[in-house]
């Protein structure tokens, strides 16, 4: 995935390794000095404007981009959410007292003011301290679902539930929870995930954040799994959200050189991007707001983009606070036919326009040509945005290779790519001949490694030529090759001194431990895939046999003779030199060489 910071007001972030991503800045307000930051700590952004709560106050200012619009009342807790319907979620509990028994909570619709209070029943259990919360599922003035933690629930969390406008005592509770650990800051988050189950995510800051579903054996309870975000913070401030067809976390952002709670944020997905952040904005501050855990993050998703919303108090007495709003949108990655120039008009340029394939409303990208003059297969790969580092298909050094399905002559040639398909399914190339070609008499020449060509991968080498027999089948031969180590060739046979075609498309390999070779190479380029080419290294300098070495291990002993006998006795051959066997020098190999070789064990001299 190939990442790009974003350093001004308006500029791309990342981009994706199957299509691009833009996050620019819509606006920022910087000036928020009547914003205490020991006192607004949670603050919440949605429908174009922030809601920032100051407990000692018990008022909410509302921002939008021209700033401070207006107020309207607000909680004596830090807590400040919203549910899913946009309407605002309070504790009416001055902080830091513990919540119990009877406290209450307010949902108000911010657009008309109108407010709702719910007392949280005696079935949720023994509430401690609730700093900050998360979004509440559905409506909460008719039917909807509160979850949070407090300082007392250990791993238990608590459902407040809302139905036909009143709390449901029967369905409100603490329900148990795995891998939890509750602290006064921990926000819930009820979300639909990508599998479309009711989900919620459970963000103790300085734990993983967990996804909790309901459990199958116990469903009044939920099973937690926790789960990693790349280079995430310890901030409260996270959201989960779909989009683009992904499972998304908008969180606080820290990486190398990062504090924590600095304003960093980044959007990421569990899976295929989990390495790294799909998106991120760097840090713009240098000094922790207040030294409390504050960098709240919302999203907004749409059909065309996200709308993100941050809010960052200042440092209280100085500066570096901001009220920022973000937009994530999709960028249409551009896909580009490379290949040979006698087909692509350029060679193998991924900058090249006129090969822009063209998408169409099954999202399938297309590229055509006609009347192209073909003598071998046609290789090719398709680029995304001009540039091989982005992406391209097929990844690596294979080409996608289109058999010529009539042999040469003239084509239309027609390319089609799904991004979305199997890796096999990505693309098609058919091929329709529509006329033939005066056949030609081709090159065909050796390309490879330096130490048996001479020249290094030079396609246009003619001392590599290979010489056409009357059988068809072209020949490349060197004798005498020297090789003062073990040694591995690779190489290619292309054709009119052209890459535009070459065999193997991964190249042909050989390994040869140190000699001298006589080496022959040759190429049928009518042959089936299997059969095109062969490669024979015959070696030159072994030794001549040694008389009476029998056994081949070049020394004669008496091992030698019973290596002879074994071979008179059996007539097996493996493992014996016939012609060092026939140690008296006559027509064959007999008991008679046996006792020549037994002679010569005792005098030191052969008898003739």
């Amino acid at each position: 995935m190939k990442k790009l910071l974003l350093f001004a007001a308006m500029a791309a972030v990342a981009l994706g390794a199957s299509a691009g991503y833009t996050i620019e800045k819509m606006w920022e307000i910087t000036d928020i000095s009547e914003i205490n930051a020991a006192n607004c700590r949670q603050g919440l952004g949605m429908n174009g404007k922030f809601y920032i709560n100051d407990k000692s106050t018990s008022t909410i200012s509302v921002y939008d981009e021209t700033g401070l619009i207006g107020t309207m009342t607000g909680s004596p807790n830090m807590t400040i959410s919203r549910d899913e319907a946009g309407n605002i979620i309070m504790s009416n509990t001055a902080f830091p007292d513990p919540w119990g028994v009877e406290s209450q909570i307010t949902v108000m619709n911010p657009e008309t003011g109108v407010s709702k209070e719910y007392t949280i029943p005696a079935e949720c259990g023994d509430l401690g301290r609730c700093d900050v919360l998360g979004i509440a599922r559905g409506d909460m003035m008719t039917n909807g679902e509160l979850y949070f933690t407090t300082s007392t629930s250990g791993t238990y969390i608590v459902k407040l539930v809302i139905v036909d406008g009143e709390v449901s005592t029967d369905d409100s509770y603490a329900a148990e929870c795995s891998n939890t650990n509750a602290s006064t800051t921990t926000p819930i988050y009820a979300y639909v995930d990508l599998d479309g189950n009711d989900a919620l995510l459970y963000n103790r800051r300085e734990n993983p954040p967990v996804k909790l579903m309901p459990d199958p054996d116990a469903p009044d309870n939920y099973v937690g799994t926790p789960f990693n975000l790349p280079q995430k913070g310890t901030t409260m401030g996270i959201q989960p959200f779909i989009w683009d067809g992904k499972e998304l976390f908008l969180y606080n952002y820290k990486t190398t050189g990062y504090l924590d709670y600095w304003d960093g944020i980044a959007i990421s997905e569990v899976g295929p991007t989990a390495g790294e952040p799909l998106v991120y904005v760097p840090a713009t501050v240098d000094a922790r707001a207040n030294e409390n855990q504050i960098n709240w993050l919302w999203a907004e998703p749409d059909a065309d983009g996200v709308t993100i919303y941050q809010y960052y108090p200042q440092k209280d007495g100085g500066s570096g606070g901001h009220l920022t709003v973000y937009r994530l949108t999709k960028t249409e990655m551009v896909y580009t036919v490379v290949g040979p120039d006698v087909v692509f008009g350029s060679n193998w340029d991924p900058t090249d326009e006129a090969n822009d394939m063209v998408k169409g409303e099954d999202g399938i990208y297309t590229w055509s040509t006609t009347g192209v003059t073909l003598y071998g297969d046609l290789e090719f790969k398709v680029v995304g945005d001009h540039d091989y580092a982005i992406y391209e298909w097929p990844m690596g050094q294979n080409n996608w290779v289109a058999h010529l399905p009539e042999g040469e002559g003239i084509y239309d040639v027609l390319i089609t790519f799904d991004p979305t398909a199997e890796d096999a399914d990505r693309i098609t190339c058919t091929l329709t001949k529509t006329g033939g070609v005066t056949p030609v008499e081709h090159t065909y020449t050796v390309a490879g490694t330096e130490n048996l060509f001479g020249s290094n991968w030079s396609e246009g080498d003619t001392n590599n030529d290979m010489v056409k027999g009357e059988d068809g089948i072209y020949t490349w031969t060197k004798n005498d090759v020297v090789f003062a180590e073990d040694t591995h060739i690779e190489f290619k046979v292309v054709q009119d001194h052209s890459w535009t075609y070459n065999w193997p498309s991964q190249n042909w390999n050989a390994d040869l431990v140190a000699g001298t070779y006589d080496i022959v190479i040759t190429f049928d380029p009518t042959a089936d895939d299997m059969n095109k080419i062969t490669f024979t290294a015959t070696r030159t300098d072994q030794p001549e046999s040694l008389r009476g070495d029998v056994n081949m291990d070049h020394t004669v002993s008496i091992a030698d003779v019973t290596a002879l006998i074994d071979y008179l006795l059996s007539g097996n051959e493996e493992g014996v030199d016939l012609v060092a066997a026939n140690c008296n020098l006559d027509e064959g190999v007999s008991i008679a060489d046996v006792t020549a070789l037994i002679d010569f064990l005792l005098s030191g001299n052969w008898s003739d």
